[in-house]
């Protein structure tokens, strides 16, 4: 309410904060001092569409609507489409628009631990088109059952990219050392 007021469009975040139902940021930037002092988790019903993430831990949050999240550690997202650039990921990552998503020069927060440490991108089986650009580490793509999906993902570093089995249609082009 006050930074409505007084026009504020950044809220800088230190330490920890969870958004739940009616809590509504929609619209700002809210920005961390760095991924290890400023965590942020947002569940389902705080209101969050057209916000920008920066410098923070992203801890398993549902987005609702277009996102923004830059120079972020992010673990888990549901209800995600937008951009993340300059990012690390783990966890799963929903994705859920039919919009456009890109992941920018982003990489793996895999630490080595096998199939189960991979961020996993969760398309939902349904039209999904994602952009990796200049993405580094291992990424692996479940739930892929629509032929008008299509996903890019443009290697920069040696890496495993898995198609699971459950993705039965689309297209995914791999350039790259993979």
């Amino acid at each position: 309410t006050v930074a409505g007021y007084y026009g504020i469009e950044t809220i800088v975040l230190h330490g920890s904060i969870t958004l739940s139902s009616g809590d509504d940021v929609s619209g700002y930037r809210l920005r961390g001092e760095n991924p290890i002092t400023a965590q942020i988790t947002v569940l389902d019903g705080a209101n969050v569409p057209d916000c920008i993430f920066e410098d923070m831990f992203l801890n398993n949050s549902v987005m609702d609507g277009l996102t923004y999240i830059t120079h972020c550690s992010v673990y888990g997202l549901t209800g995600f489409y937008g951009y993340i650039e300059n990012s690390m990921l783990s966890g799963t990552i929903v994705i859920s628009s039919t919009q456009n998503s890109f992941f920018v020069d982003c990489k793996s927060g895999c630490v080595g631990l096998g199939s189960s440490d991979l961020p996993v991108i969760d398309l939902s089986n349904a039209e999904r088109h994602l952009a990796f650009r200049n993405w580094a580490g291992p990424v692996k793509f479940v739930n892929s059952n629509n032929v008008n999906t299509t996903i890019c993902v443009d290697v920069t570093s040696g890496a495993t990219v898995i198609i699971d089995a459950t993705c039965t249609a689309g297209t995914i082009f791999i350039r790259g050392i993979a």
